[in-house]
């Protein structure tokens, strides 16, 4: 509530600002669930700036979730040629291509990026999901211990680490995260969602969907990307769907 009464003060002051199209996007999408709507926002960031960077790689992100592929590819690889120095729009752009398998090209725009910017944590945490999205669980943990590493401990890069570990047999090492993140939980936000995906890596689909219930109650930002998270860790089957279903999120 607070960033939409921000964004739309600063459309009130001007109206051309593409940025405050793109955060009211945003806000539709993964808070509102109101997917209309935010596309709706994402067109008038790039009519009054086609040239948008950053809001096309949300919008990448965003047509991912929604299933529709050539449509992702397309806003994530413009995205990158507008920004080619922007580790931040790379990331996000390779997590739009992971999102939809195009992992070709992502790993050619991490890998450039890197080449720039080896200290980015979120280009190692997009790499080591599009690794897990490919099964290559390998190279997805040695890739998120790094963006682990980097980023102080990220909440979201310790969660996929410690699924990579349990998805590998390294139970111990993924108990002593899963505690990590509970503690941090007592005193910060924790995404719901992250530990429903550490259920399901866990082997515990029961758990999972009361994690699952908790994401919705919360309006957790993740959710809509449920769909696009690799198979053995995402939160799926009848009862899942029916909750997603009822929420809006289908």
């Amino acid at each position: 509530p607070k960033a939409r009464a921000a964004a739309e003060k600063a459309l009130e002051l001007d109206g051309t600002l593409a940025a405050a199209h793109s955060q009211i996007a945003n806000i539709h999408w993964l808070f509102d669930w109101d997917f209309v709507a935010a596309e709706r926002e994402f067109k008038k960031c790039f009519e009054v700036e086609p040239g948008a960077a950053l809001g096309r790689t949300v919008y990448a992100l965003f047509l991912g979730c929604r299933g529709r592929k050539d449509e992702a590819v397309r806003e994530a690889l413009l995205s990158a040629k507008l920004d080619p120095l922007s580790s931040l729009i790379a990331a996000w752009a390779a997590g739009a291509l992971h999102s939809v398998g195009a992992f070709a090209e992502a790993s050619d725009i991490v890998r450039r990026a890197i080449a720039m910017d080896p200290g980015h944590w979120q280009l190692y945490f997009h790499s080591g999901l599009g690794y897990l999205q490919a099964s290559m669980e390998k190279e997805a943990a040695a890739a998120l211990e790094k963006a682990v590493d980097l980023s102080g401990g990220v909440s979201a890069a310790i969660g996929f680490l410690a699924a990579v570990y349990y998805l590998t047999g390294k139970s111990e090492e993924a108990d002593r995260l899963v505690v990590r993140l509970h503690e941090r939980a007592k005193q910060a936000y924790v995404a719901p969602l992250l530990f429903a995906w550490l259920c399901v890596a866990r082997g515990e689909p029961k758990a999972a969907l009361a994690h699952l219930e908790r994401a919705i109650q919360e309006r957790d930002s993740w959710l809509d990307f449920n769909a696009v998270m690799p198979p053995r860790i995402r939160v799926s089957g009848p009862e899942a769907e029916g909750l997603l279903r009822k929420a809006g999120l289908r």
